[in-house]
């Protein structure tokens, strides 16, 4: 892969570079998993849960696969990853599709929604490439990475 065959556009608030897909299809998944989980947006899923004063809700199944990863990844660091604002993430439980949290407890999934929108993306390219976006790398097949410059 050369540098002229990877295309740069902007989503989820990031620079993505891609190499080997359609632009338009990844943007698309990014769309779908930022509409779902921004915080920015008023209308999207995590935005509404975080101002719902419900204790146990009912949330989508992509909701509750990222939360549950989130949760098990907050758990494997002893929180260093936490997916709540506070350090409060042993205050949630999931099971299936039903969220139970402390009360005034914030979620915020973004950086492992971020690398599970990346993780899809790439499974969209045709053949060899890959998919960053604002740091989270996915790849398909062989790719060279390097740093800029030669690393200068």
């Amino acid at each position: 892969m050369t540098t002229e065959s990877v295309r740069r556009f902007r989503a989820m608030g990031c620079d993505v570079a891609l190499a080997g897909g359609d632009p338009a299809t990844v943007a698309a998944v990014l769309e779908r998993w930022e509409a779902r989980f921004s915080l920015f947006r008023p209308e999207s899923e995590l935005s509404l849960v975080n101002r719902s004063p419900a204790h146990v809700l009912a949330v989508s199944p992509l909701f509750a696969r990222a939360l549950e990863v989130a949760l098990d990844v907050a758990a494997e660091t002893e929180g260093l990853v936490d997916p709540t604002l506070g350090g409060r993430w042993t205050q949630v439980a999931l099971c299936g599709r039903w969220l139970s949290r402390a009360p005034g407890l914030t979620l915020d999934l973004n950086g492992v929604v971020k690398s599970l929108a990346v993780d899809e993306a790439v499974g969209t390219l045709d053949g060899p490439g890959f998919v960053s976006v604002g740091g989270d790398l996915a790849v398909r097949g062989p790719v060279d990475v390097a740093l800029p410059a030669g690393g200068a």
